[in-house]
């Protein structure tokens, strides 16, 4: 259906509609094993995390979003709390509790759940300024470190925009820690996206107009889809009015 073949957030269901890439990032959910996978906005590492992973009753999804502009120290209280609801684990929280003791408590949660092996996907990292997302960026590699001390073997995997930095102490935690750039589509990527969709969807469009929706879309598969959304629902439209609406509505 549309509504499957144009999914925003990705589903089992959209399993079907999912398009792969001829060229796609490596990523391992095996146990113990971590991904950092970064990139522009726009480029699908959260569908492309949730296609690879979701699937396993081991996967936990863990949305940061609503912690943009947000202390370092709220947002990983929030971590902590929303991991252990999602892994059926009690935490009693206390505002006051420094970063330090939040990634010792969360490395604790881990381990004492009865998920086996979970896959925690910490998507939508905030950053805001560059020195509060390096702050998070190290925090992650100190979570690391505590769930390696205490032999947990639960997979993490981040996905944010830009590349992390980790401070001179954590130098080691590259060891066991993969990092994939995910980038903008290509233009052939693209072009084949907006073919795989046009059946799924039902919208007849030029070899003309596809290519002004490749061009305008600068490699990102939401903009396609963005697209596509707006035709299906103002077919009277123009594509020239399409694309700005689509423009306008991506950078809102």
């Amino acid at each position: 259906s549309d509504a499957l073949a144009l999914f925003d957030v990705y589903e089992a269901a959209c399993e079907p509609s999912y398009f792969v890439r001829p060229v796609e990032p490596v990523l391992s959910l095996a146990p113990a094993s971590h991904t950092w996978l970064f990139g522009p906005s726009g480029a699908g590492k959260s569908t492309f995390v949730r296609h690879k992973a979701m699937s396993s009753p081991r996967y936990r999804y863990i949305c940061l979003a609503s912690c943009v502009n947000r202390p370092l120290q709220e947002v990983m209280t929030f971590l902590a709390i929303d991991i252990a609801e999602r892994l059926q684990v009690p935490f009693a929280e206390h505002r006051d509790r420094s970063v330090s003791d939040l990634i010792r408590a969360i490395a604790r949660i881990v381990t004492a759940t009865h998920v086996v092996e979970p896959i925690l996907h910490l998507d939508e990292v905030p950053v805001s300024v560059e020195a509060e997302g390096h702050d998070f960026d190290a925090a992650v590699g100190a979570l690391l470190t505590e769930l390696a001390v205490a032999g947990t073997t639960a997979n993490v995997i981040v996905s944010s925009v830009n590349r992390p930095i980790f401070n001179a102490t954590q130098m080691r935690i590259k060891e066991r820690l993969v990092l994939e750039q995910m980038n903008l589509w290509t233009s052939d990527d693209i072009s084949m996206f907006i073919e795989f969709l046009m059946p799924k969807t039902g919208l007849s469009i030029s070899m003309k107009d596809r290519e002004s929706i490749a061009r305008a879309a600068g490699g990102s598969p939401r903009f396609v889809k963005s697209c596509f959304r707006t035709m299906l629902r103002c077919p009277d439209w123009s594509l020239t009015r399409v694309i700005a609406q689509t423009q306008s509505e991506l950078q809102t």
